[in-house]
């Protein structure tokens, strides 16, 4: 018969407990940097060595001179512990820690308690070995636990086990504070959090679209506590319009500028009795949905638009040069929403418009590549697709003449500027050769 958490024998709960205290007799404190939430009336505030901390952070370990450069005081972390908080350290970073504590989705059964204990080990080894260093910040339990592709419903046991995490974790450092993360589906789970989890201190919370709905959405589920957005940026591929055939209309990256601009304006700023700050998303790229959807910093190390916008939320002041500016990209002179399905080898023209706010000089380079063949969850195995050679007819730069390809299926066109200062601005179409194959 399964068992969760609380249910665990008098012996192997005795066990969990001996190892809590193992770990505090073993704890030789240093001159730590104290990190402690303080509430005032009904507002809460960050302090760190005394002092009050806003949290201005990043999601990624790249390009971190950069990160400080801009006024950023904070990364997020999720591997790599040691090298990762000593290069933070370097640029005078601190460090959320994001310990890997597995989802049902990973395979992890939290009505199992070898395992359950197995993990708990684990994590206190982590705990132990780190907690002592300077440019650590604060312990979030776990990534978005709850989730389960397909939004299917989650064992409410995990959040016993996180609680136990959590109380652990006091134990053997009370100078860090401890959330756990969630993402933006089923928002019950808030209550079910105040119910079984009442060991933390804040929540974190992965949020895109969503993030103008979480103050009335954590008030109506009972969240009183303060809470740190851990995960932020544009519109996720799963709240855009798409195609016929399902494919994600993308916002270009002038677009998203301005919509990392309008997000820590008018939310995390405007909601600092309750938000302690905030973790950007993506300080560098990935592929997940294309290999531009989520990145700030491109695979050659130039930097979008929005980083010129958060250098300017970060420091208070514009930077010396600006990314270019998106205007519009179309193709056959079509409003960029709708549909573009075609005859194989059928010609077409694709345009872009677009400024330099510096009058730089600015290079444009066209790609076309099949479409992306979309993982499970989070990019997880992801590849970017292969280019497409050959279907550029003639080149004019802002404009060009393309044919689509011969073997039907979805395809994407991507465009792409780099000014002569370190910068680049992209956006892409998506369209299909054929008749059209939802996938």
């Amino acid at each position: 018969m399964k068992r969760n958490f609380q249910s665990l024998s008098l012996n192997m709960k005795y066990l969990i407990y001996l190892m809590i205290f193992c770990y505090s007799c073993s704890t030789t404190k240093q001159n730590l940097p104290e990190v402690e939430i303080r509430k005032d009336g009904n507002s809460y505030n960050l302090f760190r060595n005394g002092e009050p901390y806003f949290i201005k952070g990043a999601v990624g370990l790249s390009f971190l001179e950069r990160l400080e450069n801009h006024g950023a005081n904070s990364v997020r972390l999720w591997r790599n512990f040691g090298e990762g908080l000593d290069l933070a350290s370097k640029h005078n970073l601190s460090v959320l820690i994001s310990l890997p504590v597995r989802a049902e989705r990973d395979g992890m059964d939290y009505d199992n308690p070898q395992m359950v204990v197995e993990q708990f080990e684990k994590i206190m080894e982590i705990v132990q070995s780190i907690k002592n260093h300077p440019a650590l910040l604060m312990w979030a339990i776990g990534n978005e636990l709850d989730y389960i592709p397909g939004t299917l419903p989650y064992k409410l046991s995990v959040w016993d086990a996180v609680n136990q995490i959590a109380k652990a974790i006091h134990e053997i450092d009370p100078d860090h504070p401890v959330m756990t993360v969630v993402g933006d589906s089923m928002f019950e789970k808030i209550r079910d959090l105040n119910k079984r989890a009442p060991d933390l201190d804040l929540l974190g919370l992965n949020m895109y679209g969503a993030m103008y709905k979480i103050p009335e959405l954590l008030r109506e589920n009972g969240w009183e506590k303060p809470y740190v957005f851990t995960e932020w940026g544009v519109s996720g591929y799963w709240e855009v319009p798409k195609s016929s055939w399902k494919a994600p209309y993308e916002e270009h990256t002038s677009e998203k500028a301005e919509l990392y601009k309008n997000k820590y304006e008018n939310i995390i700023l405007r909601e600092k009795e309750n938000c302690l700050g905030s973790y950007v998303f993506l300080w560098g790229w990935k592929q997940e949905t294309t290999h531009t959807w989520f990145g700030m910093i491109d695979q050659d190390g130039l930097e979008s638009e929005a980083v010129g916008v958060m250098h300017e939320m970060w420091m208070g002041a514009s930077p010396n040069n600006f990314a270019p500016r998106i205007d519009s990209l179309s193709i056959d002179n079509l409003p960029y929403l709708v549909d573009i399905i075609s005859e194989p080898g059928s010609i077409h023209k694709a345009a872009i418009v677009f400024t330099d706010p510096d009058s730089d000089q600015v290079e444009i380079k066209w790609e076309i590549r099949h479409e992306a063949i979309y993982a499970a969850y989070a990019g997880q195995g992801e590849k970017t697709p292969e280019l497409v050679e050959g279907l550029i007819k003639q080149n004019g730069k802002k404009e060009i003449i393309f044919s689509t390809p011969e073997p039907p299926g979805p395809y994407r066109i991507y465009v792409y500027m780099f000014d002569d200062q370190g910068h680049y601005a992209t956006a892409n179409k998506p369209f299909y050769s054929g008749n059209p194959v939802e996938y």
